[in-house]
């Protein structure tokens, strides 16, 4: 078992294990007698360190409520649109405020992900009208910063009821009846920012779909338009879907293998740093051609099952960093176009790198590590171990005179 040590990036010592001619070169494009052959460079043992950020859960598949593997997911946060889903030019205010449109009925709907037959806990909505649509940012707001206070901000609309479209067999939901309501509610000057909590936290548990699956939140108005004579005709529906959601999360402390290996967990906020010494292509003529560049990582945990999602991209710049290290905010900043994602290989990952070693190897791109992280997806909880001293860069090149 390999200890990850302290490290300033760029800086990792890779061990020499082969470097060999092949028999059968690639096809470089360059002249025969400019040729010098394929060479393969295999490089293992790189240093690495794993960092820790405040788990964000927006862009994933799903929203949580309750506890799920020993994670605590306290609240829901979605932001509805302005306009219409399936009429862009049907602005709320304008549905809310025109006289020649009569609203019959307002719901609010959110796709549950449960197994057949089953029923749903109790959950209460919350509607931030005071603090408006910046109660929250997907892409920022953590249990550190969105807290029970905060969530206090909002009104209550009551606990949803669970229902089924259509009813016995189809797809479950909790559903809200707007239109029942203190007319505050559905104020075309209200925040359409509402937010959610189990009535019986720390023992029930229920998923709701996001906006990222196929059965995002929505709200769904009916309205009548009224004919010359003032009479209402023609029933039409329309449905405000989310634009942004989360899920706050308060994570559990880090295990000991957490701590041991190389480690990354979307839920934990725990993120890896590689760093690859490419000193080696200052010794080879300035005609090379990679026709492969693939870095291998090994599970530690030989009973992990699915499939996991990970994703390597280029640093932008420098960070000291230590063992665990907790940042407030990701603190390695990356080269977003050169993002690789693995390609699962029984209990490996395998990264392809040619691209970006091309680049580096054409100062397209400075070699200042990779950054390691979860893609985001339907497995948030999902905790990878990594043994560092398995790791291995193989390098194939053609190289010119």
């Amino acid at each position: 078992m390999s200890r990850i040590h302290p490290i300033l990036l760029p800086g990792a010592i890779f061990v020499f294990l082969l470097w060999s001619c092949e028999k059968n070169p690639v096809q470089s494009g360059l002249p025969d007698d400019q040729l010098l052959g394929v060479r393969t460079l295999t490089q293992s043992q790189p240093e690495g360190v794993t960092y820790r950020v405040p788990p964000q859960f927006g862009h994933h598949t799903k929203l949580y409520l309750g506890p799920f593997q020993g994670y605590s997911c306290d609240y829901v946060l979605i932001q509805f649109a302005k306009t219409a889903t399936n009429h862009s030019s049907l602005s709320w205010a304008k549905l809310l405020e025109s006289d020649s449109l009569v609203v019959d009925s307002v719901y609010l709907e959110l796709g549950l992900a449960l197994d057949s037959g089953a029923t749903a806990p109790t959950v209460e909505g919350m509607l931030f009208s005071q603090v408006g649509d910046s109660i929250f940012s997907e892409t920022r707001s953590t249990h550190l910063n969105f807290t029970e206070s905060n969530f206090l901000q909002g009104s209550s609309f009551g606990n949803g009821d669970f229902v089924r479209i259509p009813p016995d067999t189809g797809q479950p939901f909790y559903r809200w009846d707007f239109a029942s309501l203190d007319s505050t509610f559905i104020d075309s000057s209200s925040s359409r920012t509402v937010g959610f909590r189990l009535v019986n936290p720390g023992i029930d548990s229920v998923k709701i779909f996001s906006r990222e699956s196929a059965t995002p939140p929505r709200i769904l108005v009916s309205y009548r338009t009224l004919d010359t004579s003032g009479e209402a005709v023609d029933t039409t529906t329309v449905s405000f879907t989310a634009v942004s959601d989360l899920t706050i999360v308060t994570p559990p402390d880090l295990s000991t293998a957490d701590e041991e290996y190389l480690t990354v967990s979307a839920g934990l906020g725990l993120k890896s740093v590689i760093s690859l010494d490419l000193a080696w292509m200052d010794t080879v003529s300035s005609t090379l051609v990679f026709d492969k560049a693939q870095l291998r990582l090994f599970l530690a945990d030989t009973n992990f099952t699915g499939h996991p999602s990970l994703q390597m991209v280029p640093l932008k710049d420098t960070v000291a960093v230590t063992p665990l290290q907790e940042f407030p905010d990701d603190a390695f900043q990356v080269e977003s176009g050169f993002l690789v994602e693995a390609e699962p290989n029984g209990y490996s990952l395998t990264f392809n790198l040619k691209p970006i070693l091309q680049s580096i190897r054409q100062e397209v791109l400075p070699n200042l590590g990779l950054k390691l992280q979860m893609k985001n997806t339907s497995r948030p909880f999902d905790r990878l171990h990594f043994l560092t001293d398995s790791t291995r860069l193989e390098v194939r090149y053609v190289q010119g005179r």
